[in-house]
């Protein structure tokens, strides 16, 4: 939970807010049931923005607020008249999220309900943006031997015999359980950790949103002191897992490879370049996997960026100098 913030003074209190305060909730969700409830796709709030919400509603058509993303009344979704009747039992699980990210953050909280009662239900049901399932997702659910033809994708409103509604371990930006690193555990369980003690996660491949000029300069920095470069987008899910597996120390600019923590039982010690004053959710990762945090500011954006678009501008800050002045030789040291 502790984490050691190096950053301006004025942004510094609103990060000690995140990663200084506990998100971990003891007690553990219900299980609730409904029948002839309706399956709602992900449905954003407004067009072109990025908040989006999914769930169920009951046969009366009330939203289940327990079965979100967000743990929050919702009343933007429009009923269809004709909606597709599917006569069968379903377990909802939230989510199947086309963003790696937020497909270990929405798609796998519900699923540790799952494979502890495996034997007592067969269909999984996820809201889905399409019938296609990401290579990463057909991974983890290998993994964890799940048949794919146990799973049902609702890309359009469907209403089920009976929907059950397991508990979740995490949502959004709210409370975690004991239960959230469970399914992550399992399917890492049978991977051989990869050799690299040291790694650094580096974007300078990526060329997507959230694009990072002058990331070469710490890179370089991270490289001489022994970290080893990893490109996660080009790895596969089980590579992805044995060199986080492997990893006993990880640095890199904030972003969703960090989330791959979850799939360590390990203590793992976490540098994180910031690539502007926004969060994300890795607070709360932290959290559940007891890692030891260091976050620095590693910007110098000359105008606002929001946080998932980009581009930002980063570099070798005073915060970073700072901060390997308090770091020993086994971490990173900046000399240039």
């Amino acid at each position: 939970m502790c984490a050691y913030i190096y950053f301006d003074a004025e942004t510094k209190p609103l990060l000690d807010k995140f990663y200084n305060k506990s998100f971990r909730k003891r007690s553990i969700d219900a299980i609730e049931s409904y029948i002839n409830a309706i399956v709602i796709p992900p449905t954003y709030y407004l067009e072109g923005v990025s908040h989006l919400e999914y769930g169920i509603m009951d046969e009366n058509n009330n939203y289940i607020i327990s079965s979100g993303k967000y743990y929050e009344e919702c009343n933007h979704f429009g009923i269809p008249e004709n909606i597709k009747y599917d006569d069968r039992e379903v377990l909802y699980c939230g989510n199947l999220s086309i963003h790696y990210g937020h497909f270990l953050l929405e798609t796998t909280p519900r699923l540790s309900f799952y494979l502890k009662n495996r034997d007592k239900y067969r269909h999984i049901c996820f809201s889905a943006f399409n019938q296609e399932m990401p290579s990463y997702a057909k991974e983890f659910f290998d993994l964890l031997k799940i048949p794919l033809s146990d799973i049902i994708l609702c890309d359009t409103y469907t209403k089920f015999k009976k929907v059950v509604l397991p508990p979740c371990s995490y949502y959004h930006r709210k409370y975690f359980n004991d239960d959230f690193t469970y399914p992550f555990v399992e399917a890492a369980k049978n991977i051989t950790p990869a050799k690299y003690k040291k790694i650094y996660f580096t974007r300078k491949y990526w060329n997507n949103m959230a694009k990072c000029f002058g990331e070469e300069d710490l890179e370089k920095v991270f490289n001489k002191n022994g970290f080893h470069s990893v490109a996660m987008e080009r790895l596969t899910l089980k590579e992805q897992i044995a060199v986080v597996r492997g990893a006993e120390v990880i640095a890199g600019i904030n972003g969703t490879a960090f989330h791959n923590i979850l799939f360590s039982d390990q203590q793992k010690t976490v540098i994180i370049l910031n690539r502007n004053e926004e969060t994300d959710d890795q607070y709360m990762i932290n959290e559940a996997t007891d890692a030891k945090c260091y976050l620095i500011k590693a910007y110098e954006n000359p105008f606002p960026v929001y946080h998932p678009r980009g581009p930002f501008v980063v570099g070798i800050t005073r915060h970073v100098d700072r901060k390997s002045t308090r770091l020993n030789s086994s971490h990173v040291r900046t000399s240039r």
